[in-house]
């Protein structure tokens, strides 16, 4: 009982948010390179992208599931898509 009191204000709290609704992204069917390069992002950083190119969410239903302004959203989508990008770069680079 006392364990759930804690994760539930741990969620309220806004710590624990993220890694609740953090997808599920190994069974996908996407490449290694696309996988490790994912994994090196942030919780939230996966779930932006997750949500904007798989699900095709757009930035009203974001707002509502992480309940933050759509500018924050969008601004965090591009700092996330260019790290992956840097990501996968890198990873191709260390490949050959």
């Amino acid at each position: 009982m006392v364990i759930s009191y804690c994760l539930l204000n741990l969620y309220r709290s806004r710590k624990l948010r993220f890694f609740i609704i953090t997808p599920q992204i190994q069974n996908t069917g996407m490449s290694e390179e696309l996988l490790e390069a994912l994994s090196k992002l942030s919780g939230m950083e996966r779930a932006l992208i997750f949500n904007r190119i798989i699900e095709e969410r757009d930035y009203k239903e974001l707002e509502e599931i992480y309940h933050l302004p759509a500018a924050t959203l969008r601004k965090r989508y591009e700092r996330a898509r260019k790290k992956l990008a840097k990501q996968l770069i890198e990873i191709q680079n260390s490949n050959e």
